[in-house]
């Protein structure tokens, strides 16, 4: 490769990187006033409950506030589907070309929709919507400079990890999670991607809590204490029973999405949206505990503010709430409301264990294992988990028990088969989208172009088309032998031969996608089935 070949080179890396920069500083931006505005929202909707439950007479003007709000919210998604359920798992078909979308309007759609579910009360926190929020802004950055085809799913990838990072107030997780989770793989380009984003995206929500005073810690929960060795146990104990629970919590979701999908499909949205408000209406002046995401019940039950029947009724009212919700096909994230399902059951689980004379010396870190051990496993991302679980609590020293309990409770998804909720979500999506539809596999043999993206880079970092897979290569002067591509670790040149096999619904998208990546040129194409 000639010396004007490597600067390209290396120019085309730098604009990666400044592109994804620039994708951080502006939706930290965004989700900064995004996330300002969202607590205002419920600092006002809690305000305005208790106010009702003091002056009964305004009940049915908070329903008919309610039903309002239902309405909107279903005018905003029939007008932009993307604003719909299922925000991580969403943006998450953005980045791996299987969803289309337009930047604005999904921004914008998503946006509002969040704010009417948070002001109505919804069990529904910031996390999806700021995903989505992040990954869309990316597309807009990427549309508005005009950048390269070929580093659109890399820039999307930096807004993903932006819009987690500031989300869980923890920039490591941010990146973390769109390896982990959103293209459940690392790489190098995808790394310094993520890595980007999430930084400049923490940086730019960092200055400007400093500047307005804004800032706050997520879990406020003072000393952790540790688990000492010859507790241990506790770590197999909770991860069965976060595992079981998060087990039957996944299979609940899906069967009611499908039960949403099938038996509910001639119910208008419009009518389940109603039905989704007026509930948690009605949740929330008996139990206003239950409102929102749940986000104080974590850290009151850490200092057992509560009795176990309390417990146990929050419990079954957060799951009954988010239920209805993801059934309705309204938007929200379901990271927070997540945790507190397994802080609930982790403070259960710790009033048993006091009742039969355990000391309640260990509350805390019993919650919170409990916690990670069922989120880890309802999104089936333990690395995420407990590096969000150390960055958001300031400790380190539980590290040990908290893979344990991780380790069990996913062991125990994994032999009941159950699949992570994201991807059960995203996989409905796709059914959805694709219903009519008939893919066909073709095998394609092309060749890389001088200078084009893949060009000196390794397999593994190259996101290709969605459903492709590199099967072999040949390279000018290897005695033209086809090689095949192991592990991802080959690194691309100029000149080579690479046979690609792909499932599409559309191969000329698909053709469209690989010019972008190897340059634009005429590929031998073979239909395979």
């Amino acid at each position: 490769m000639d010396s004007v070949a490597k600067k390209k080179k290396k120019h085309s890396f730098i604009s990666l990187l400044l592109y994804s920069a620039l994708t951080g500083l502006v939706v930290g931006l965004v989700l900064y006033g995004f996330k300002r505005a969202s607590v205002w929202l419920v600092e006002k909707m809690l305000y305005i409950y208790e106010y009702v439950q003091n002056h009964l007479l305004l009940i049915p003007l908070l329903f008919a506030g309610l039903i309002l709000m239902a309405l909107t919210v279903s005018y905003i998604i029939k007008k932009e589907p993307n604003a719909g359920s299922g925000a991580i798992p969403r943006a998450e078909g953005f980045l791996r070309g299987l969803i289309s979308f337009q930047w604005f309007k999904t921004t914008v759609a998503t946006i509002l929709s969040s704010f009417l579910v948070f002001f109505g009360g919804l069990p529904y926190g910031i996390e999806g919507p700021s995903v989505i929020t992040g990954t869309s802004v990316a597309g807009g950055v990427k549309s508005l400079t005009k950048a390269d085809d070929s580093l659109n799913r890399y820039i999307l990838t930096s807004g993903a990890s932006a819009g987690f990072a500031i989300a869980s107030g923890s920039a490591l997780a941010g990146v973390v999670f769109s390896l982990e989770e959103m293209h459940k793989r690392f790489s190098f380009l995808l790394l310094m991607v993520s890595m980007t984003g999430a930084v400049f995206a923490s940086l730019t929500i960092k200055l400007l809590d400093n500047l307005f005073n804004t800032g706050s810690i997520f879990f406020p929960i003072g000393y952790v204490e540790t688990l000492p060795l010859n507790h241990l146990w506790l770590t197999v104990i909770l991860g069965i029973v976060a595992g079981a629970a998060a087990s039957l919590y996944n299979i609940i979701l899906e069967k009611v999405g499908h039960f949403s999908d099938g038996k509910l499909k001639h119910v208008s949205q419009k009518i389940k949206l109603i039905i989704n408000f007026v509930l948690v209406g009605i949740a929330g002046l008996i139990v206003i505990e239950t409102l929102g995401n749940g986000h104080e019940l974590i850290i009151e039950s850490m200092s057992r503010h509560y009795l176990w029947t309390s417990l146990l009724v929050f419990l079954i009212l957060k799951v009954i709430l988010i239920t209805v919700s993801i059934g309705s096909g309204v938007t929200g994230g379901l990271f927070v409301p997540s945790l507190v399902v397994g802080a609930l059951i982790g403070a259960l689980i710790n009033e048993l264990l006091i009742g039969f004379g355990f000391p309640g010396d260990y509350t805390k870190i019993i919650i919170l294992l409990s916690m990670g051990a069922f989120f880890a496993t309802t999104i089936s991302a333990p690395i995420t988990t407990v590096v969000f679980m150390i960055e958001a609590t300031l400790d380190p020293t539980n590290v040990l028990a908290m893979i344990m309990t991780i380790l069990v409770s996913m062991a125990i998804a994994h032999i009941l088969k159950v699949e992570s909720i994201n991807d059960i979500v995203l996989n409905r999506m796709l059914k959805k989208k694709n219903s009519g539809k008939e893919y066909y596999i073709y095998e394609l043999t092309g060749q890389v172009i001088p200078n084009s993206f893949v060009d000196q880079e390794t397999v593994r970092d190259i996101l290709w088309p969605a459903s492709t897979i590199i099967t072999t290569m040949r390279r000018i002067g290897d005695n033209n032998h086809h090689r095949m591509v192991k592990n991802g670790d080959k690194k691309l040149k100029a000149h080579d031969v690479v046979v690609i096999q792909a499932q599409t619904y559309d191969l000329n998208q698909t053709i469209d996608e690989l010019y972008a990546l190897m340059g634009e040129q005429n590929f031998t194409i073979k239909l395979l089935h």
